[in-house]
């Protein structure tokens, strides 16, 4: 439960709703109606996170820029596998490879899903870096 401002981050509420909900797996969001949402965005009081689409990016790069994590999560077979297996009945002795096949990852198998998710990522960025 979020008891303080600092506590969750605000969407603001023309998010797609599959990307919506992927975000709400993934970070501590305040369950607002999207006028609501809209509005704490624009008086923005002492506290408030937004969620940006660069902490959207950032969070993305952060859990899948490693090529052990992009493999457990889109499942597919290293080229170079060990040698020497994990005899362990566990088939993700790491707990990260574990986390990423979560369902929580699940909409990045569909494509549609994929450009929903690049376009909430690119929603601040503007052509040649020109700040609109």
């Amino acid at each position: 439960m979020v008891r303080r401002l600092e506590e969750g981050l605000v969407c603001h509420g023309g998010m797609a709703p599959r990307v919506a909900d992927f975000v709400r797996a993934h970070f501590t969001l305040f369950d607002l109606p999207p006028p609501v949402a809209e509005e704490l965005l624009r008086r923005r009081p002492k506290g408030l996170r937004a969620l940006t689409a660069a902490e959207l990016r950032a969070f993305l790069k952060r859990k899948l820029s490693e090529r052990a994590k992009r493999e457990a999560l889109l499942g597919c077979p290293n080229p170079n596998p060990d040698p020497h297996p994990n005899p362990s009945p566990n088939p993700h002795p790491n707990p990260k490879q574990a986390l990423l096949g979560s369902r929580a990852w699940a909409p990045l198998h569909s494509p549609s899903f994929c450009l929903e998710l690049l376009g909430e990522c690119a929603r601040d960025l503007t052509p040649h870096g020109d700040p609109s």
